[in-house]
This record gives structure tokens, C-alpha cells and sequence, in this order.
């Protein structure tokens, strides 16, 4: 990208899964039961040109109660910077056989982007009880 050009951050779902309560460790899964952690892997890219500064993203997660999950700022992406997350959840949802996760980097619409319509992403996991 331009270095003139600008920020432009853009979400990547990488996996669904589960997170291990013991070891804390994440296993990729299509399928997480009531009784599991459930847990999601994704990438925020900056694909433009100038520096993101400070930003937040929110997470939708499919739990009982409905929970979105609001980001404390991230550090600055420079051009072609990308930082992953892995976010876990409980109490997911008894009443929902898919789980929608969305994630949404920059909600407040606070950057100045080329492309808004990269900043969601979303992503399916089977409940199971």
C-alpha cells in the first residue's frame, strides 16, 4: 500500500474452537458444547498506508446472556502491521445450535479508513449441549 494512502484495517476470522480450562490451550473445532469454553481466533490487518493509532474492536460472542465484548485501545498498526487474538468465552448459549461470532475492529467508526466494509468479520460455531 501507498504510504499516503489511508488506514485501512481489515478483520480475519482464522478459526472456531475451543480453549482447554486446564491448559489454557486453544483446539480449532467447528463444534463447542454448553459445558465448553468456546473460543475464536482472529487477525486485524492494517492493509493501507498510514498508522491505525490507538483502536478497539468488539466482539459478539454467542453467550447466555448476550455478551458483546468491548476491546481496551490496541496498539498502532503500521501499513501491513497485524496482530492476532484468540478470545474465549463461557456460558455459551444452551439455545442456539449455530453460533454467530462477529468481530468488528474499529465500532465507533473513530479512524478515518479507505474501506469501512472490511472492518467486520463473522463466523459460525455448532452448539452442542
Amino acid at each position: 500500500a501507498s504510504s499516503s494512502a489511508p488506514t485501512d484495517l481489515k478483520v480475519v476470522v482464522l478459526s472456531v474452537g475451543v480453549i482447554d480450562a486446564v491448559t489454557n490451550v486453544f483446539t480449532a473445532t467447528s463444534t463447542v458444547r454448553t459445558s465448553e469454553r468456546g473460543a475464536v481466533r482472529f487477525e486485524v490487518i492494517n492493509v493501507g498506508g498510514l498508522a491505525t493509532g490507538a483502536w478497539r474492536f468488539n466482539a459478539v460472542l454467542p453467550t447466555l446472556p448476550a455478551h458483546i465484548f468491548h476491546s481496551e485501545d490496541q496498539q498502532s498498526l503500521r501499513s501491513g502491521d497485524k496482530i492476532e487474538f484468540t478470545l474465549g468465552f463461557d456460558q455459551v448459549d444452551p439455545n442456539a445450535t449455530n453460533g454467530t461470532i462477529s468481530i468488528f475492529a474499529d465500532p465507533t467508526s473513530s479512524i478515518k479508513e479507505s474501506n469501512e466494509d472490511n472492518n467486520l468479520a463473522k463466523a459460525t460455531i455448532l452448539i452442542q449441549k
